[in-house]
């Protein structure tokens, strides 16, 4: 008798922790529901994803690029069309920004390729429109990157440096007419007001997509090291951390926003999960405007 209401009370146990794990869900940003994205077809060249872009905010088609040459992808999901722009053979490029009708690529080491994105759609990026600041940024690992075209400046984020300290590095930099960029101005991300939001303590907190929610000017910082989301006020300090469900973002690695301030995050192939780019309607608007944007462009 006694051995079976142990094994009942066990049973009762397992079945508890699984209705749990199933029914499991994740907090969410203001104005979007993160357990509920509509997946965007990527093709297999962008196994690799590790950033996405788009055309004065237009999703359709989207720009990427991956982490193991320098090639930037159009593609058209509606049409299954995939044209590649070659401006550098090789390299670990970490993140994209289409910005003053130029196009913006950041290699891992901290060197920022840019050429006029009149360009994308010929096979080759011819070497005297391509401008090229080799290691320009300090000696670390970088991988995120975003351009407020107002302001005329660029922002770049450390993942990972030497001596790493308990805030991460970022960088302000100008943009010339020329695409070239100039060091204008250091900030930090505090580790301490991420660790205050979780209620725990974190061995490292590592970057690796940045971009700008326009329309409450806060920063969303993704981590796929830390599998979470931060977001940061204009002053960059920390107002809310919303971890990732691991089930659902594969490898996040790259972040954009749209004109209709849709959320989109694409994720590498990782675990036995596809690449793909996952959208987040933006909430707060019509469910009609919603549906024409699906259903039109994915």
């Amino acid at each position: 008798m006694m051995l079976k209401l142990l094994l009942v009370s066990s049973l009762t146990l397992l079945l508890s922790s699984w209705r749990g794990c199933v029914s499991q869900t994740y907090d969410s940003p203001d104005g979007y529901n993160m357990n509920n994205p509509v997946k965007i077809d990527v093709p297999k060249d962008l196994k690799e994803i590790s950033g996405i872009a788009f055309y004065k905010n237009n999703p359709n088609p989207y720009y990427a690029i991956e982490d193991e040459h320098g090639i930037i992808y159009c593609y058209y999901p509606s049409y299954k069309n995939l044209i590649k722009t070659e401006f550098k053979a090789k390299g670990d490029f970490e993140d994209l920004v289409i910005a003053k009708d130029r196009v913006f690529a950041l290699e891992s080491h901290g060197s920022i390729y840019s050429f006029p994105f009149r360009l994308v759609g010929q096979k080759n990026v011819p070497k005297d429109s391509l401008m090229a600041q080799v290691d320009y940024l300090p000696k670390a690992e970088y991988e995120s990157m975003y351009i407020d075209e107002k302001e005329n400046k660029m922002y770049l984020l450390c993942k990972k440096r030497s001596g790493e300290s308990v805030n991460q590095k970022g960088y302000i930099l100008k943009i010339g007419s020329d695409g070239r960029v100039y060091r204008n101005a250091i900030f930090y991300i505090k580790n301490a007001e991420i660790e205050n939001k979780l209620g725990f303590t974190i061995s490292a907190f590592r970057p690796s997509a940045l971009a700008k929610n326009t329309l409450t000017n806060e920063w969303y910082i993704l981590s796929n090291y830390n599998k979470m989301l931060v977001i940061a006020n204009s002053k960059w300090h920390v107002k809310a951390v919303f971890q990732l469900n691991p089930k659902v973002f594969a490898q996040p690695e790259g972040i954009a926003f749209d004109s209709t301030n849709n959320l989109y995050i694409s994720n590498e192939a990782n675990d036995g999960m596809k690449q793909n780019i996952l959208m987040f309607n933006y909430l707060k608007k019509s469910s009609n405007a919603t549906a024409s944007i699906d259903r039109k462009f994915f």
